[in-house]
């Protein structure tokens, strides 16, 4: 390969293995049951989810399926999941959510919402918009209780009054204990989706997905070592093929082996 090849080669490698969240479909691999457990969430009115596990497992390409299938189906902030803060009140993460949704006339939903945002003000705001799907990521940072309390009451909120709203929280977390206060309250309104550490058969599927659009191949040992490697962990799946598909292209070659 001369330089430019090498460079394309290189720029698309890093487009497919990437430590940001997934956002296409193409790229997407696993988690069959969970991304069922998320649509149907979606698709029953009155319903919300909250999707949890550990760091680096892949909660959040999970919640970014959900935007990519539904496309324009549905109404979601501008800029898709919005992060959390620590430091932010249950009015803060609202004006935040607000002001990404536009409506007629180029405004937003911040005009329709009061400087204090309580449980039914959200419930109010989004009574007469259509479908929408709103997700709130990093949730597991707001550690004042008295937020993700408020955060249960505006779930209930949209639930009791069939508002056609879905709210899905995204955290690390064990357990939803731990993630959103007072959830017994609406447990039946809620979908748990707990993320487990992928298996050896999701991880390759993510290694033999991205092989294929990168016209490259990887060996059967060099495939078995990242997969053992990774612990079951996408994150790590996609640093290793990174750098090893990298060398592959540096030594001219497009086969992956366990040296590189």
């Amino acid at each position: 390969m001369d330089t430019s090849q090498k460079l394309a080669k290189y720029t698309l490698i890093g487009s497919v293995f990437s430590a940001a969240p997934v956002d296409r479909k193409t790229l997407f691999a696993g988690r069959t049951d969970q991304l069922r457990d998320a649509i149907t969430a979606v698709t029953q009115r009155a319903k919300h989810a909250v999707i949890y596990g550990e760091r680096g497992v892949g909660k959040t390409s999970l919640a970014n399926m959900v935007y990519e299938l539904f496309g324009d189906q549905i109404n979601k902030p501008e800029c898709g999941p919005i992060n959390c803060e620590e430091s932010m009140s249950f009015s803060d993460v609202w004006h935040t959510v607000f002001r990404e949704m536009h409506v007629a006339d180029g405004k937003t939903l911040s005009h329709l919402a009061p400087a204090d945002v309580r449980p039914d003000d959200v419930r109010h705001v989004l009574q007469n918009v259509p479908k929408t799907v709103i997700v709130l990521d990093e949730f597991d940072r707001i550690k004042d209780r008295a937020v993700t309390t408020r955060m249960a009451d505006a779930i209930k909120n949209l639930s009791d009054h069939g508002t056609d709203t879905t709210l899905i929280l995204v955290g690390v977390a064990d357990s939803i204990d731990s993630l959103l206060a007072e959830h017994e309250s609406i447990d039946r309104n809620l979908t748990q989706i707990p993320m487990p550490r992928m298996s050896d058969v999701e991880l390759g599927e993510i290694i033999d997905k991205r092989a294929q659009l990168c016209v490259m191949t990887i060996d059967t040992d060099a495939r078995e070592r990242v997969i053992a490697l990774s612990q079951g962990l996408p994150h790590y799946t996609h640093v290793l093929c990174l750098n090893a598909f990298e060398d592959a292209v540096t030594r001219d070659s497009e086969a992956v082996s366990v040296d590189d």
